[in-house]
């Protein structure tokens, strides 16, 4: 008699991706502005993690996500940027710089003539 055992076997293949992640925009903008700077991850599996930073000096608190949005900026908030994304394959970052120009103020200064009296 001929048994054959017919057997099913499931592989999982489990897969990582390295980082990859695209230059961040730098940007110029005037004291007061509303800015965002997006950090584009283009790779990586498992998903990353993605936190934001101010690289010297104080004005911002790290935040996760890969938006970065400053509400009326000022100047002391101006710097450089770095968006660091990790997952299990490693970390990868790029730096952005934000430049924060002084908002134009015009003074009208206006000057009245009187006649001198004599």
């Amino acid at each position: 008699m001929l048994h054959t055992l017919n057997s099913l076997a499931s592989i999982l293949f489990l897969f990582t991706v390295p980082l990859a992640m695209e230059q961040a925009e730098n940007k110029t903008v005037q004291e007061g502005d509303n800015v965002e700077v997006y950090c584009n991850v283009t790779a990586g599996f498992p998903n990353p993690t993605v936190i934001w930073s101010k690289v010297q000096g104080g004005g911002y608190s790290p935040s996760e996500g890969k938006l970065l949005n400053l509400t009326n900026i000022t100047r002391a908030q101006a710097g450089e940027y770095r968006c660091t994304a990790n997952n299990t394959c490693g970390e990868t970052s790029t730096v952005t710089s934000i430049d924060v120009q002084c908002k134009n103020i015009i003074f009208s200064i206006l000057t009245k003539i009187h006649p001198i009296l004599g």
